[in-house]
């Protein structure tokens, strides 16, 4: 049996398990949770493959060396602008990792905002669980609901989207709803990404061929966000790649790709036109053809 029909398999069956333990926490409110937003005051996953697709869900289990610590502790300079930073990363984590201070991505946020002063960072709070059906979409309302009204008080601010394995996930799904402010958004950087599709522009990474192993949904990346976007995947990463395994998976931490992404990120401020998404573009949440009932 295939790789990528075991990781299916193993997907289908945490889903049917989720499911089940997700249904007492559904009315929980999401911005009752909300952590305070860092920088300033407010409230705010071979046969082998098989087995290691296994730990999915345990991205924060120990698999993550710290690079410099967690991203909580930004320079005091960082909303030097006054109530206005200059700009916002709005991060997404993986599958298990802590709500607060994350590490999947910590040192992309500690070295844009020691590049780039003036900014903060927003950590979207969502269950971020083995519910793959539900929990990114719960991410991608999270974060709309705290961009608008971050929007509505700094119009001018800019955005960094930043998304790791199931993070990815949610940062994509966000970029498609509806009134989502395309215009503010600077960079987007994603690792891992479960919707990961080969031969695109926008590819950063090893990978050159496979797909991510939730591509069957039919939710890509709109297009139009392609040239302020980094989608970074390493070959043998089971979980944008659907072969290899999970070891692959952690690699991104610390690695030359974190760095070139912090430089991308820290050159696109104020350059090029803002993407401008159109539903004729193919981008967006696509229909979900050829997609089982784990889906």
């Amino acid at each position: 049996m295939s790789s990528i029909r075991w990781t299916l398999l193993f997907l289908c069956l945490l889903f049917k398990l989720s499911t089940i333990s997700s249904a007492s926490t559904s009315k929980l409110s999401q911005r009752d949770l909300r952590p305070r937003m860092m920088g300033r005051g407010l409230g705010d996953a071979s046969e082998k493959g098989a087995d290691d697709a296994a730990r999915l869900p345990n991205m924060a289990s120990g698999s993550f060396r710290s690079s410099g610590g967690g991203a909580s502790s930004p320079s005091s300079d960082a909303m030097s602008g006054g109530e206005c930073g200059k700009y916002t990363i709005v991060s997404a984590r993986g599958t298990s990792e802590e709500q607060e201070n994350p590490k999947g991505y910590a040192g992309f946020i500690k070295g844009l905002m020691k590049q780039v002063p003036g900014g903060a960072n927003y950590e979207v709070v969502y269950p971020a669980t083995t519910d793959y059906l539900h929990g990114p979409q719960q991410g991608a309302t999270d974060a709309m609901e705290y961009i608008q009204e971050q929007m509505s008080k700094c119009p001018s601010q800019e955005l960094v989207l930043l998304g790791y394995s199931e993070g990815a996930m949610v940062i994509i799904q966000l970029l498609a709803l509806q009134d989502f402010p395309a215009e503010s958004v600077s960079s987007i950087i994603m690792y891992g990404n479960p919707y990961w599709q080969a031969g695109k522009s926008w590819n950063y990474g090893t990978a050159k061929s496979g797909k991510g192993i939730a591509s069957a949904t039919g939710i890509k990346l709109p297009p139009a966000f392609g040239p302020i976007t980094q989608d970074i995947c390493l070959d043998g990463d089971i979980v944008c790649t659907s072969s290899g395994g999970m070891k692959v998976h952690f690699k991104y931490p610390g690695s030359q790709y974190e760095k070139d992404a912090v430089a991308f990120s820290a050159d696109m401020f104020g350059e090029g036109d803002p993407p401008t998404p159109d539903a004729s573009d193919g981008g967006g949440v696509g229909p979900r053809e050829g997609v089982g009932e784990c889906w």
